[in-house]
């Protein structure tokens, strides 16, 4: 058994062993025993100072050798361009190509080990060599090709930055390379397949591009795996928003799908998706979403607000039972946005034919706040309180036109707000306990 003193110093310990020892209670190989005993464990249980690697290179210093290398690179790029329209063919060339292969030399031999900082300046000067490399492809292209059309300008630009930084980062920790790189590789993507000046093929070639930079990001195939599929998924919603050129219902239509697929994917309740992941499809995917849904819903609901308004409603629908079952990992927000597309879809109708519109939304609002009394559908009472405080004014100035409505509208809409504030009172304990058990995570 450990015998430890009440201070649990090693010489409290001693002191103690040695009046045991007076009193006969132990012998001396026990108190050789213990005492060795116990200075092991005291040894194996002492917490080492763990070392803090110390920065030989202040953030400030960093800073501003940042901020003066931009000035620099902004200086000699003001003083060429004085000197550029005096400049043939081959000054040009010579002095873009040199610029390049000086600062891609320049980020080799800066000593960057056992220290981020240094390694982090070399990702800056190879930033600077890619940049030129591209300004490099587009003198090549105007001057030896002669080549006008701004996509074939590009399309050589690209090449060259997309081949510099591919060289430069392969499958080695180098954030700044790899972005070049995917972002290069979607414009020569694009570029390329725009050189048959067919309308929205370009975007459509961005897209599958991007696809396969979402699967590889995934698949984590790539150095920082959630930067390839942040730009992937962010290629994917500006290639099918560049397909709108062919047909711009299509287009609209397609975007709004693939938005729909990147939130899907970040919503599903997979084991094997990773936090990070849910994270960038969602941002990318909600920023999508909010630049394209309306624009779609309004494209298609002037002529078709009946259908559209359903296809919305449906979309709703799915939403509310995925979060019921458990089929995504953030079943309150997949609720809420359900929610929110239940009552908009019956809205949209409403830009065919107010009548079906607000009979529509006041039987949705009434069947909301009946599920919403089932547990675990609590947050759909709120909806059906705005679905009720939308369409029963609406309804009103619709099938009671006049001057004499107004008094009407003023009254039932004071009544519906005191309803809507007692029947929110009375869900408050399941609403409660719908957002604690079911708050968002992201595993």
């Amino acid at each position: 058994m450990n015998v430890h003193s009440s201070t649990g110093t090693t010489s409290s310990l001693d002191e103690s062993l040695a009046a045991w020892h007076a009193a006969g209670l132990i012998d001396s190989d026990q108190v050789h025993a213990i005492s060795a005993f116990e200075r092991a464990s005291n040894s194996a249980h002492t917490p080492r100072p763990t070392p803090v690697a110390r920065r030989r290179v202040p953030l400030v210093a960093e800073a501003l050798g940042y901020l003066g290398g931009m000035l620099g690179v902004v200086g000699l790029v003001l003083l060429a361009a004085r000197s550029w329209p005096d400049l043939d063919t081959a000054g040009r060339l010579l002095v873009t190509s040199g610029a390049t292969v000086a600062l891609t030399i320049a980020g080799m031999v800066v000593p960057h080990r056992d220290e981020p900082a240094l390694e982090r300046l070399r990702w800056f000067v190879w930033g600077g060599a890619t940049a030129i490399g591209a300004l490099m492809g587009g003198v090549f292209a105007v001057e030896v090709l002669d080549a006008n059309w701004p996509p074939s300008v590009v399309l050589s630009g690209a090449l060259v930055a997309t081949a510099l930084s591919v060289v430069l980062w392969w499958q080695r920790e180098r954030p700044v390379q790899q972005l070049t790189f995917l972002i290069g590789a979607l414009v020569v993507a694009g570029t390329s397949v725009a050189q048959l000046d067919v309308a929205g093929l370009a975007g459509l070639a961005v897209w599958a591009a991007a696809v396969v930079m979402v699967r590889a990001g995934l698949l984590q195939r790539t150095t920082f795996p959630a930067m390839t599929l942040g730009v992937g998924a962010a290629g994917m919603v500006v290639g099918a928003g560049l397909a709108t050129e062919r047909d711009v219902g299509l287009g609209l239509l397609f975007a709004t799908l693939t938005i729909a697929t990147l939130l899907t994917i970040a919503g599903s309740a997979r084991p094997t998706q990773r936090r990070v992941d849910r994270v960038v499809l969602t941002v990318v995917g909600a920023m999508g979403l909010l630049q394209t849904l309306p624009q779609t819903v309004v494209w298609f609901g002037r002529d078709a607000g009946l259908v559209t308004g359903l296809i919305v409603f449906a979309v709703g629908v799915a939403l509310v039972v995925a979060a019921g079952r458990d089929l995504v990992v953030a079943p309150v927000v997949t609720q809420l946005a359900g929610g929110t597309l239940l009552v908009a879809g019956t809205a949209v109708i409403g830009m065919q034919s107010v009548a079906i519109a607000t009979t529509t939304g006041l039987v949705v609002a009434v069947g909301l706040l009946a599920v919403g009394t089932v547990p675990e559908h609590a947050l759909l009472t709120i909806f059906g309180c705005l679905g009720l405080l939308i369409n029963v004014p609406w309804a009103i100035s619709h099938f009671f036109p006049g001057e004499g409505r107004a008094p009407l509208l003023i009254a039932v809409s004071g009544v519906l707000i005191v309803l809507v504030a007692v029947w929110l009172a009375h869900q408050g304990g399941e609403l409660r306990h719908q957002f604690r058990r079911h708050r968002p995570t992201l595993h």
